[in-house]
């Protein structure tokens, strides 16, 4: 009984851990030794797979660049497209990929920062939308374009969407780099509409005059979430778990075994013992 709440606990905390994850894709024509250094994990936090990301986007590495951004998706989700997002990463121009299948807290967000931080450094031009037919019209001399362009909700994953055959489209592009952001289910996004952003000033100013805070945070805090910040759950801890409830349950096998002897009390009576069957 108490074997069987311990794997339930224990499930309950795996699927709690996976419960605000998302993939994160990235695919591009032109090579990264930064993207290749990436440890292959099946988990990564935010701010490491986008830190990876600007890593290789500051070499400024394509002519265009396409950044989609689908919220409320699983990894599960989408591994039922998996055909077709195999076939986009068996391009023969793809000669850099990055893959996380679970990703901490991805959020709308980080494809407008992706966005932003190819404009600031790159000089990249921003369109957003999805101008596949034109999309080297819309280039400007000596700048790369960005593409920028949030779909709606489970279209990457919808039979009749038209998502797959645009991005084969833009494959054929000679230099490249597309970039998939998606956010999981439980995420409660706070963003502008798409639709706006293009009227959305490049700095904000900040609000003055604001009431002071009861504590001082020291300039060296770290401010990012836990799960961000720590790595709790890699494939060390599951294999250990595993290795737990194996002996754990040969343990309980054995103790029942144990428990489950029994001695006859005829055993221990003197009349009956091996001396007395000697005599006799």
């Amino acid at each position: 009984m108490h074997l069987s709440l311990l794997t339930i606990a224990i499930v309950s905390l795996q699927v709690q851990a996976f419960k605000d994850t998302s993939p994160f894709l990235l695919f591009s024509s032109s090579l990264s030794n930064s993207i290749k250094q990436f440890p292959k994990e099946q988990i990564a936090s935010r701010d490491r797979v986008l830190k990876t990301t600007e890593l290789f986007l500051s070499e400024c590495p394509s002519d265009a660049y396409l950044i989609l951004l689908q919220p409320s998706i699983s990894a599960s989700q989408l591994s039922n497209k998996s055909s077709q997002i195999r076939q986009l990463s068996k391009n023969n121009h793809v000669k850099t990929q990055l893959s996380v299948r679970d990703t901490v807290g991805l959020k709308i967000e980080d494809g407008v920062r992706i966005l932003r931080y190819l404009e600031t450094n790159c000089g990249s031009k921003g369109v957003v939308g999805w101008p596949l037919d034109d999309i080297m019209g819309q280039k400007e001399p000596g700048k790369s374009l960005t593409v920028l362009n949030k779909l709606e909700e489970n279209e990457i994953i919808s039979d009749n969407s038209p998502v797959y055959d645009n991005l084969k489209s833009f494959m054929k592009l000679a230099n490249y780099t597309l970039i998939l952001v998606t956010t999981p289910k439980s995420a409660q996004e706070t963003v502008l509409p798409i639709d706006e952003f293009q009227n959305m000033p490049s700095h904000i100013e900040l609000r003055r005059g604001l009431t002071a805070r009861g504590h001082v945070i020291s300039s060296n805090a770290d401010l990012r979430p836990l799960f961000e910040k720590y790595q709790f759950f890699n494939p060390g801890l599951f294999a250990g778990i595993m290795i737990s409830i194996i002996l754990l349950s040969i343990l309980s096998i054995g103790i029942r075994a144990i428990s489950s002897l029994e001695v006859s009390y005829s055993a221990f009576e003197k009349e009956m013992g091996p001396e007395k069957q000697k005599i006799q």
